[in-house]
């Protein structure tokens, strides 16, 4: 296998610099489209603009992590130039900047204790995901309270008071909880924004790094082995805790609690995707095995809080070994 380099060349099977900068330029501005769809609020657009981080991490798969990151400033400085320099950085740093990392971790090798070269194993890459959603939230945070120097609560009830009004012409007629009004429940929603945003962070940026590794092995362009998904993707067994710890930190008032809920819902959201690979595996032999996942997929999109089932069967994977058990030669 040969070791990473600082160049384009380095795994471009055809050598050629002008095609790895080409393909990165368009990736860039294919992931900015994408992104800038999602402002037209549309279901399709929506949808789209949740593959906007595939053309980079494609581009970093297959031409080596420098036409990644070519592709993800080369997508900023499009955003800049098309629309505004906030939602271009807005884009580089929620959505480019993760996806060439990640990206970036997929296809660089690093050198082991004995001195050979090993490619990071997919709960690795599971984990930095986790890491990276978390990142990005507390980042929304951060942004949201830079008027109120740093107070997130402070920040939080200016943007409830703002959005009272709005809420109050949706849900004219509707009767809300005693006591309950639409100021509490602008707030509310304005703290489960942040919590949503790491969950489905987790589930996009991991997607999306699958769907790259499809398209460049397809080209013939992925260097990596490419791994048996439903056998080897697993959450660290460490996040078990994070689950568990964040959610008892959620119960604290304040910064404390948003920050809890976010690395809970960050961990969760992980173990769903596990959830999901171990249900690909155990399924394997089962002769209905397409019918059956075809339903469990159409479920979640119709009911997407049935991930909540998915994920704590994920962590019951974790705690129990059930892919494992299944593998070991004593369970055939």
């Amino acid at each position: 296998m040969s070791s990473p380099g600082p160049s384009f060349e380095a795994r471009d099977p055809q050598g050629s610099f002008a095609q790895a900068m080409a393909v990165a330029i368009g990736a860039g501005l294919a992931s900015a489209l994408l992104f800038g769809l999602s402002a037209q609020g549309a279901l399709l657009s929506s949808i789209l603009a949740a593959v906007a981080p595939m053309p980079i991490m494609a581009a970093a798969l297959g031409f080596t992590h420098w036409a990644g990151l070519l592709a993800a400033l080369v997508g900023a400085l499009g955003l800049s130039v098309a629309s505004t320099g906030l939602l271009a950085i807005l884009y580089f740093a929620a959505l480019a900047a993760p996806a060439w990392h990640l990206a970036r971790l997929a296809a660089t090798p690093r050198m082991g204790a004995d001195g050979a070269l090993a490619w990071r194993a997919p709960s690795e890459l599971a984990a930095w995901a986790v890491g990276i959603a978390v990142a990005v939230a507390l980042g929304w945070i951060a942004m949201v309270s830079r008027g109120t120097s740093g107070d997130f609560e402070a920040a939080i009830d200016a943007m409830a008071q703002k959005l009272a009004p709005t809420l109050d012409g949706l849900i004219a007629g509707a009767d809300l909880p005693k006591g309950v009004t639409t100021v509490d429940l602008a707030r509310a929603m304005l703290r489960a924004m942040p919590v949503a945003a790491a969950g489905s962070s987790v589930t996009m940026m991991l997607a999306n790094l699958w769907l790259a590794g499809r398209v460049t092995r397809q080209s013939g362009l992925l260097e990596r082995p490419w791994p048996d998904t439903p056998r080897d993707f697993a959450m660290p067994r460490p996040a078990l805790g994070l689950v568990a710890g964040g959610m008892v930190l959620g119960f604290l008032d304040g910064l404390p609690g948003q920050f809890g809920w976010i690395v809970a819902a960050a961990s969760f959201m992980g173990f769903a995707l596990q959830g999901l690979a171990a249900i690909h595996f155990l399924t394997r032999d089962w002769p209905q095995r397409r019918t059956a996942l075809f339903a469990l997929y159409v479920t979640l999109a119709v009911i997407p809080w049935a991930a909540f089932f998915v994920g704590l069967f994920g962590l019951v994977d974790s705690l129990f070994g059930l892919r494992a058990r299944k593998s070991s030669p004593s369970s055939h």
